[in-house]
Protein backbone atom coordinates (compact mmCIF):
# COMPACT_ATOMS: atom_id res chain seq x y z
CA UNK A 1 0.00 0.00 0.00
CA UNK A 2 1.19 3.58 -0.43
CA UNK A 3 1.10 4.19 3.23
CA UNK A 4 3.61 0.65 3.49
CA UNK A 5 5.37 1.72 0.96
CA UNK A 6 5.94 5.42 2.64
CA UNK A 7 7.30 3.81 6.07
CA UNK A 8 9.56 2.15 3.86
CA UNK A 9 11.48 4.60 2.23
CA UNK A 10 11.47 6.62 5.79
CA UNK A 11 13.21 3.82 7.35
CA UNK A 12 15.91 2.77 4.48
CA UNK A 13 16.25 6.86 4.03
CA UNK A 14 20.20 7.34 5.04
CA UNK A 15 20.98 9.47 8.63
CA UNK A 16 21.86 13.12 7.95
CA UNK A 17 22.74 14.14 11.16
CA UNK A 18 22.86 12.28 14.66
CA UNK A 19 22.97 15.50 17.49
CA UNK A 20 24.55 14.63 20.99
CA UNK A 21 23.03 16.02 23.98
CA UNK A 22 25.18 14.02 26.55
CA UNK A 23 28.06 11.72 26.92
CA UNK A 24 30.25 10.36 29.36
CA UNK A 25 33.52 10.09 27.48
CA UNK A 26 36.47 12.21 29.38
CA UNK A 27 37.46 15.27 27.96
CA UNK A 28 34.31 15.34 24.52
CA UNK A 29 33.32 18.82 24.42
CA UNK A 30 29.75 19.56 25.07
CA UNK A 31 27.25 19.97 22.05
CA UNK A 32 23.69 21.13 22.21
CA UNK A 33 23.28 23.31 24.90
CA UNK A 34 25.94 26.11 25.45
CA UNK A 35 28.73 26.27 27.97
CA UNK A 36 29.34 29.50 29.31
CA UNK A 37 33.04 30.06 30.38
CA UNK A 38 34.62 32.81 32.92
CA UNK A 39 38.13 33.41 33.21
CA UNK A 40 40.36 35.87 34.68
CA UNK A 41 39.07 38.44 32.38
CA UNK A 42 35.98 37.97 33.83
CA UNK A 43 37.21 39.30 37.40
CA UNK A 44 38.94 42.03 35.86
CA UNK A 45 36.32 43.53 33.81
CA UNK A 46 33.20 42.86 37.40
CA UNK A 47 35.25 43.73 39.86
CA UNK A 48 34.35 40.39 41.47
CA UNK A 49 36.37 38.91 43.91
CA UNK A 50 35.29 35.53 44.65
CA UNK A 51 33.88 32.93 42.51
CA UNK A 52 30.29 33.45 43.97
CA UNK A 53 30.98 37.17 42.78
CA UNK A 54 31.69 36.15 39.45
CA UNK A 55 29.14 33.88 38.89
CA UNK A 56 26.33 36.59 39.65
CA UNK A 57 26.91 37.66 35.85
CA UNK A 58 25.59 34.41 34.17
CA UNK A 59 22.13 35.37 33.49
CA UNK A 60 20.82 31.51 34.49
CA UNK A 61 22.30 31.65 37.82
CA UNK A 62 20.55 32.54 40.90
CA UNK A 63 23.82 33.32 43.73
CA UNK A 64 22.59 34.10 47.03
CA UNK A 65 24.12 37.43 48.36
CA UNK A 66 27.44 36.41 50.12
CA UNK A 67 27.36 38.82 52.91
CA UNK A 68 24.19 37.99 54.01
CA UNK A 69 23.85 35.25 57.37
CA UNK A 70 22.40 31.92 56.42
CA UNK A 71 20.89 30.29 60.18
CA UNK A 72 21.08 26.41 59.92
CA UNK A 73 20.82 24.78 63.04
CA UNK A 74 20.99 27.34 65.10
CA UNK A 75 24.80 27.89 63.30
CA UNK A 76 25.28 31.39 61.70
CA UNK A 77 27.46 30.76 58.17
CA UNK A 78 28.14 32.96 55.49
CA UNK A 79 27.85 30.96 52.30
CA UNK A 80 26.70 31.58 49.14
CA UNK A 81 24.09 29.61 47.60
CA UNK A 82 24.65 28.41 43.73
CA UNK A 83 21.39 27.80 41.87
CA UNK A 84 20.62 27.13 38.37
CA UNK A 85 17.54 28.67 36.94
CA UNK A 86 16.07 29.26 40.88
CA UNK A 87 15.11 25.36 41.44
CA UNK A 88 17.00 24.90 44.21
CA UNK A 89 20.77 24.27 45.45
CA UNK A 90 20.70 20.14 45.35
CA UNK A 91 19.47 20.33 41.94
CA UNK A 92 22.39 22.59 40.73
CA UNK A 93 25.72 20.04 40.84
CA UNK A 94 28.96 21.63 41.09
CA UNK A 95 32.24 19.62 39.93
CA UNK A 96 36.05 20.64 40.90
CA UNK A 97 38.38 19.43 37.59
CA UNK A 98 35.26 17.21 36.51
CA UNK A 99 34.97 15.84 40.12
CA UNK A 100 31.60 15.24 41.95
CA UNK A 101 31.56 17.83 45.17
CA UNK A 102 29.37 16.81 48.26
CA UNK A 103 26.94 19.35 48.91
CA UNK A 104 27.66 21.70 52.14
CA UNK A 105 25.78 23.64 55.02
CA UNK A 106 24.71 22.02 58.16
CA UNK A 107 21.88 20.47 56.16
CA UNK A 108 23.43 19.43 52.86
CA UNK A 109 21.26 22.25 50.60
CA UNK A 110 23.94 23.95 48.27
CA UNK A 111 27.27 25.07 47.46
CA UNK A 112 29.62 27.52 47.85
CA UNK A 113 32.36 27.76 45.15
CA UNK A 114 34.16 30.29 47.24
CA UNK A 115 35.93 27.71 48.97
CA UNK A 116 38.04 28.13 45.93
CA UNK A 117 40.44 31.05 45.73
CA UNK A 118 40.12 33.16 42.61
CA UNK A 119 43.59 33.11 41.98
CA UNK A 120 43.87 29.05 42.23
CA UNK A 121 40.93 29.71 39.16
CA UNK A 122 41.71 28.31 35.73
CA UNK A 123 38.23 28.74 34.69
CA UNK A 124 34.62 28.58 35.21
CA UNK A 125 32.01 26.44 33.24
CA UNK A 126 28.78 26.75 33.69
CA UNK A 127 25.98 24.26 32.01
CA UNK A 128 22.99 25.88 32.35
CA UNK A 129 20.51 22.86 31.16
CA UNK A 130 19.72 20.03 32.59
CA UNK A 131 22.47 17.16 32.69
CA UNK A 132 20.44 14.08 34.23
CA UNK A 133 21.42 11.63 31.80
CA UNK A 134 25.13 12.16 32.30
CA UNK A 135 25.60 12.73 35.69
CA UNK A 136 22.45 12.05 37.86
CA UNK A 137 19.29 13.40 39.38
CA UNK A 138 21.64 16.42 40.70
CA UNK A 139 21.87 17.76 37.99
CA UNK A 140 18.41 18.35 36.72
CA UNK A 141 18.64 22.47 36.74
CA UNK A 142 22.46 22.06 35.57
CA UNK A 143 26.14 21.56 35.88
CA UNK A 144 29.34 24.33 37.36
CA UNK A 145 32.46 23.25 36.91
CA UNK A 146 35.64 24.57 38.71
CA UNK A 147 38.95 23.86 36.75
CA UNK A 148 41.77 25.12 38.82
CA UNK A 149 44.98 26.08 37.23
CA UNK A 150 47.79 24.26 36.83
CA UNK A 151 51.64 24.55 34.91
CA UNK A 152 51.64 27.84 35.91
CA UNK A 153 55.16 29.16 36.53
CA UNK A 154 55.88 32.14 38.67
CA UNK A 155 54.38 34.01 41.97
CA UNK A 156 51.11 36.36 42.36
CA UNK A 157 50.55 38.41 45.25
CA UNK A 158 47.32 40.01 46.29
CA UNK A 159 45.71 41.97 48.57
CA UNK A 160 42.60 44.13 48.53
CA UNK A 161 40.92 45.99 51.21
CA UNK A 162 37.11 47.66 51.20
CA UNK A 163 34.80 49.18 54.45
CA UNK A 164 31.52 50.65 54.84
CA UNK A 165 30.59 53.77 56.80
CA UNK A 166 31.44 53.20 60.24
CA UNK A 167 32.26 49.51 59.75
CA UNK A 168 32.27 46.43 57.87
CA UNK A 169 35.99 46.47 57.30
CA UNK A 170 37.24 43.97 55.45
CA UNK A 171 40.85 42.82 53.57
CA UNK A 172 42.03 39.42 51.04
CA UNK A 173 45.36 38.66 51.20
CA UNK A 174 46.23 35.94 48.36
CA UNK A 175 49.29 34.49 47.35
CA UNK A 176 50.12 32.09 43.93
CA UNK A 177 53.16 29.91 43.53
CA UNK A 178 53.70 27.97 40.56
CA UNK A 179 56.50 25.94 39.06
CA UNK A 180 57.01 23.44 36.04
CA UNK A 181 59.52 21.51 35.12
CA UNK A 182 60.29 18.97 31.76
CA UNK A 183 58.28 16.43 33.33
CA UNK A 184 55.66 18.11 35.76
CA UNK A 185 54.59 21.17 37.66
CA UNK A 186 53.67 22.07 40.84
CA UNK A 187 50.66 25.20 41.39
CA UNK A 188 49.90 25.96 44.92
CA UNK A 189 47.92 28.89 46.17
CA UNK A 190 46.93 30.45 49.81
CA UNK A 191 43.79 32.84 50.62
CA UNK A 192 43.57 34.75 53.80
CA UNK A 193 40.00 36.90 53.95
CA UNK A 194 38.75 39.22 56.78
CA UNK A 195 35.45 40.73 57.67
CA UNK A 196 34.35 42.69 60.10
CA UNK A 197 30.68 42.80 60.97
CA UNK A 198 28.44 45.97 61.10
CA UNK A 199 26.54 46.57 64.66
CA UNK A 200 23.12 47.53 64.37
CA UNK A 201 23.40 51.25 66.13
CA UNK A 202 25.49 52.24 62.91
CA UNK A 203 22.15 52.27 61.29
CA UNK A 204 19.05 54.13 62.29
CA UNK A 205 16.85 52.18 59.62
CA UNK A 206 18.00 48.69 61.51
CA UNK A 207 14.87 49.19 64.44
CA UNK A 208 11.54 48.59 65.07
CA UNK A 209 10.76 52.13 65.26
CA UNK A 210 9.37 53.27 61.73
CA UNK A 211 7.89 56.57 63.24
CA UNK A 212 10.69 58.91 61.44
CA UNK A 213 9.35 57.83 58.16
CA UNK A 214 5.61 58.21 58.95
CA UNK A 215 5.24 54.70 59.99
CA UNK A 216 4.16 52.44 62.82
CA UNK A 217 6.29 52.29 66.20
CA UNK A 218 6.65 48.67 66.42
CA UNK A 219 8.99 48.32 69.28
CA UNK A 220 7.97 45.79 71.89
CA UNK A 221 6.40 47.10 75.14
CA UNK A 222 8.80 43.96 76.75
CA UNK A 223 11.75 45.54 75.21
CA UNK A 224 12.54 48.11 77.83
CA UNK A 225 14.83 49.14 80.42
CA UNK A 226 14.81 49.29 83.16
CA UNK A 227 11.32 48.05 82.84
CA UNK A 228 7.50 48.31 82.09
CA UNK A 229 4.75 47.64 84.35
CA UNK A 230 0.80 47.00 83.75
CA UNK A 231 -2.16 46.50 85.50
CA UNK A 232 -3.24 43.40 83.91
CA UNK A 233 -2.11 42.83 80.38
CA UNK A 234 -1.08 45.43 78.46
CA UNK A 235 -3.59 47.27 76.30
CA UNK A 236 -1.16 47.15 73.36
CA UNK A 237 1.96 44.91 72.45
CA UNK A 238 4.30 47.93 70.41
CA UNK A 239 4.34 50.92 70.88
CA UNK A 240 4.38 53.84 73.58
CA UNK A 241 0.21 54.15 73.77
CA UNK A 242 -0.16 51.67 76.32
CA UNK A 243 -2.88 53.37 78.61
CA UNK A 244 -1.73 50.91 81.53
CA UNK A 245 1.81 50.86 81.77
CA UNK A 246 3.74 52.48 83.91
CA UNK A 247 7.61 53.20 83.30
CA UNK A 248 10.09 52.19 85.49
CA UNK A 249 12.53 55.07 86.17
CA UNK A 250 16.45 54.88 85.08
CA UNK A 251 18.07 54.29 88.62
CA UNK A 252 15.47 52.23 90.12
CA UNK A 253 16.81 49.00 88.91
CA UNK A 254 19.62 46.85 89.88
CA UNK A 255 22.44 46.88 87.19
CA UNK A 256 23.46 43.18 85.85
CA UNK A 257 25.33 41.87 88.22
CA UNK A 258 25.17 44.28 91.26
CA UNK A 259 23.67 42.31 94.67
CA UNK A 260 23.10 44.89 96.79
CA UNK A 261 21.98 47.56 98.06
CA UNK A 262 17.96 46.36 97.32
CA UNK A 263 16.99 49.03 94.56
CA UNK A 264 13.72 50.73 95.51
CA UNK A 265 10.78 51.41 93.80
CA UNK A 266 7.06 53.23 94.64
CA UNK A 267 3.70 53.47 93.33
CA UNK A 268 4.18 57.27 93.07
CA UNK A 269 6.97 57.01 90.86
CA UNK A 270 5.35 54.18 88.76
CA UNK A 271 2.41 57.53 88.31
CA UNK A 272 4.78 60.01 87.79
CA UNK A 273 6.04 57.95 84.86
CA UNK A 274 2.71 56.88 82.61
CA UNK A 275 3.40 55.25 79.45
CA UNK A 276 5.73 53.03 77.64
CA UNK A 277 8.41 55.79 78.30
CA UNK A 278 11.49 53.68 78.06
CA UNK A 279 11.33 51.26 75.25
CA UNK A 280 14.22 50.51 74.03
CA UNK A 281 15.95 49.28 69.90
CA UNK A 282 17.06 45.75 70.87
CA UNK A 283 18.48 45.72 67.28
CA UNK A 284 20.96 48.42 67.84
CA UNK A 285 22.71 45.84 70.39
CA UNK A 286 22.98 43.28 67.28
CA UNK A 287 24.52 43.25 64.15
CA UNK A 288 23.51 43.81 60.99
CA UNK A 289 26.10 42.03 59.06
CA UNK A 290 28.20 39.19 60.80
CA UNK A 291 31.88 39.09 60.94
CA UNK A 292 33.86 36.16 59.50
CA UNK A 293 37.46 35.04 59.02
CA UNK A 294 38.28 32.31 55.94
CA UNK A 295 41.34 30.70 55.23
CA UNK A 296 42.17 28.64 52.02
CA UNK A 297 44.91 26.86 50.13
CA UNK A 298 44.54 24.68 46.73
CA UNK A 299 47.75 22.70 45.56
CA UNK A 300 47.82 21.05 41.52
CA UNK A 301 50.39 18.39 40.84
CA UNK A 302 51.47 16.66 37.94
CA UNK A 303 54.32 14.32 36.98
CA UNK A 304 55.47 12.07 34.27
CA UNK A 305 56.65 8.69 35.49
CA UNK A 306 57.20 6.78 32.24
CA UNK A 307 56.55 8.13 28.60
CA UNK A 308 53.04 6.04 29.03
CA UNK A 309 52.22 6.52 32.37
CA UNK A 310 51.62 10.08 34.29
CA UNK A 311 50.38 10.90 37.66
CA UNK A 312 48.23 13.87 39.12
CA UNK A 313 46.86 15.07 41.98
CA UNK A 314 45.19 18.36 43.67
CA UNK A 315 43.85 19.11 46.90
CA UNK A 316 42.06 22.37 48.47
CA UNK A 317 41.30 22.80 52.02
CA UNK A 318 38.78 25.64 53.71
CA UNK A 319 38.44 27.08 56.80
CA UNK A 320 35.46 29.52 57.65
CA UNK A 321 34.85 30.93 61.17
CA UNK A 322 31.77 33.02 61.74
CA UNK A 323 30.29 34.95 64.51
CA UNK A 324 27.11 37.09 64.60
CA UNK A 325 25.51 39.32 67.58
CA UNK A 326 22.27 38.42 66.86
CA UNK A 327 18.98 40.83 66.71
CA UNK A 328 16.77 39.97 69.64
CA UNK A 329 13.04 40.03 68.74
Amino acid sequence: SPRHAANHRAATAPVEEVLVTGSLIRGTQAVGVPVTSLGTDDFKATGAITLSDVLKTVPALFIQASNTPAVQGGNQTRTATLDIHKLGGTRTLMLIDGMRYPLQKQIASNYDPSIISALALDRLDVLPDGASATYGSDAVAGIVNVVLKRGFNGAITQARIGTAYEGDFNSQEAMLFGRTWDSGDITVSFEHWETAGLDGDKRDYFTTDFTPWGLDDQTSVRSAIPGIVSTGNPSTSTGPNCTNCYSVPKGAGWDYGSQSPAPTLTWAQLLANKGAQNEFNAYSIGQITNSQQRNGANVTFDQDLTPEISFFGEGFYSNRRVQLVSPAN
